[in-house]
């Protein structure tokens, strides 16, 4: 084991959406992560690797690139070297993480060893109102009637090998598609 606890995957990109989230990363200090960027060509990536190190978060930067969201996913997913994978789909919207939120969901993952996957509730923030998104919070069985499968998740790296990764030929609903062949398996 390369002594990593979680991997945190996000995608690259030149604006604040990027700048926002790898800044609610570098709060996070509690475990030992690397962080892989999605197409970070569109992000100057270097002045965030200087301070996780000097943060002491045992980082590193791997540059993904593929011209789907599978192929995406699946190279960063691949990739990670730790048994625990954070998404963060900052793709279109800001994602922020709370300091401690990554100790909730490792603690989560440990204590229910049989989960592949956890995902989050959110709060969508437009317009200066903010509104509350309530996603299952324990399901049995399928989740075909909820689509909406939100912008955090945490996979165990086990179960995305089990089910084979995500299916690189999906031009939409990559995540739901995951989603329904992990919640299939756990």
């Amino acid at each position: 084991m390369s002594g990593l606890n979680i991997s945190i995957v996000v995608h690259g990109a030149q604006d604040k959406h990027f700048n926002n989230t790898m800044r609610s990363v570098l709060m996070q200090t509690d475990h030992k992560v690397e962080v892989i960027v999605i197409n970070p060509e569109d992000a100057d990536i270097s002045a965030y690797l200087t301070q996780l190190k000097e943060n002491g978060i045992a980082s590193s930067a791997t540059a993904i690139q593929s011209e789907t969201k599978g192929g995406l996913l699946n190279a960063a997913f691949k990739a990670a070297k730790a048994p625990y994978i954070i998404y963060l789909d900052n793709e279109n919207q800001e994602i922020q993480i709370k300091h401690g939120a990554l100790e909730i969901f490792f603690l989560e993952m440990e204590y229910n060893g049989n989960a592949g996957m956890i995902y989050t509730d959110y709060e969508l923030i437009d317009n200066n109102t903010v509104k509350e998104i309530h996603l299952l919070k324990h399901h049995i069985g399928r989740v075909r009637d909820n689509q909406d499968f939100g912008k955090v998740f945490m996979f165990r790296k086990e179960a995305l090998e089990k089910v084979g990764f995500a299916d690189e030929s999906f031009k939409f609903n990559t995540l739901y598609d995951l989603r329904l062949k992990i919640s299939e398996q756990y």
